[in-house]
């Protein structure tokens, strides 16, 4: 269907720049906007003033930009949604010694399932524009995987330490810390949901003392042990290769990787980084094992990574497995934080 023939389209604000510039320059060019603001998050009673999420002054925001753009504004509550299709499950990957990531979730189960049946039902449109590239989607499976465009991502903790955000959720299980090298008892941790691969850790109830600060690189779930590696660029905490589970195209599944098993393209798993060229294998079970031209730090099961051709979005896979390390393949050449590569331009 031509666009211009349905001249109704809604815009997703979340008072940002991006989703206001998207307003300004679809009504610009004479389509009927309606703003939409999301309610995801619940405040509750231990929130004061100095740990409220920002949606509060979000709202305040995308209410006075749709008053200047004279659009009508929407306030639709998402907030069990939200719970238990985004949160819940954002839990239950901490307690199984994930790092997960809300915002996947969040726009494949509530920007583009929940929001999009109320663009459908309620405001009689198929059409709903996000902030980011002033772009229009019109997703039947209701998935985007598009890393550049975020729900409210960890809004909900406000300026508390995430520690003690996760901790009100999930209790605390005293563990050991044992050295990666030496497989000495270190000190103590608080339990693993509060801790993420290549993250600094102080031990608890210390009984061996380290030259240098420690560094997570391994988490054992079973035993609720933490293997710390001593430095930030410890080989421990590198690898060049990982696993995902099945991914998901945003078309088809590229057919030179679906004709030989093997495909050259673009990743990244953390917003900040640039794109860097990987290989993909494809497995029996449609998983992928992708290949890395330089060792990465701190890849982490759980999160996302994203596949691009250029500037195409082509899919994205949860990462399963992040693969062996530098320590365990006896490497010896000095390392460097791969962030510090991953962040030129």
């Amino acid at each position: 269907m031509n666009l211009h023939i349905k001249k109704r389209i809604v815009c997703a604000m979340s008072g940002g720049v991006d989703s206001s510039v998207s307003a300004a320059l679809l009504k610009k060019k004479g389509y009927e906007v309606i703003g939409c603001f999301m309610r995801n998050w619940e405040k509750h009673e231990d929130d004061d003033s100095t740990t409220k999420c920002t949606s509060d002054k979000d709202l305040e925001d995308a209410v006075y930009v749709s008053n200047q753009l004279n659009i009508r504004l929407h306030i639709v509550d998402f907030i069990k949604d939200y719970w238990t299709k985004v949160f819940e499950p954002f839990l239950d990957d901490y307690q199984h010694g994930l790092t997960p990531n809300p915002d996947i979730l969040c726009n494949k189960y509530v920007k583009f399932d929940s929001l999009f049946k109320y663009c459908q039902e309620r405001l009689d449109t198929t059409y709903l524009a996000t902030g980011h590239y002033a772009q229009v989607t019109q997703d039947k499976q209701g998935i985007k995987w598009n890393d550049e465009i975020g729900c409210m991502g960890l809004c909900f903790i406000g300026k508390r330490k995430f520690s003690s955000f996760i901790s009100q959720y999930i209790s605390d299980n005293i563990g050991l810390i044992k050295s990666i090298e030496t497989n000495e008892i270190i000190g103590e941790h608080y339990g693993l949901h509060r801790y993420t691969i290549g993250q600094r850790i102080t031990p608890i109830n210390k009984q061996h003392k380290s030259s240098k600060p420690l560094f997570i690189a391994k988490k054992d779930l079973i035993n609720n042990i933490i293997y710390a590696a001593p430095g930030t660029n410890h080989p421990a905490l590198f690898t060049k290769s990982f696993s995902t589970d099945i991914p998901h195209w945003i078309n088809e599944i590229p057919c030179l990787l679906k004709e030989t098993g093997q495909y050259q393209c673009d990743f990244r798993f953390q917003h900040k980084h640039r794109p860097l060229p990987v290989m993909l294998s494809l497995t029996a079970k449609n998983t992928l094992h992708v290949s890395l031209p330089i060792p990465i730090r701190a890849i982490c099961p759980g999160q996302y990574a994203v596949f691009y051709n250029e500037n195409e979005v082509l899919g994205a896979a949860r990462i399963i497995d992040s693969g062996t390390s530098l320590y365990d393949l006896k490497w010896t050449e000095p390392l460097i934080s791969s962030d510090l590569i991953l962040n030129m331009c």
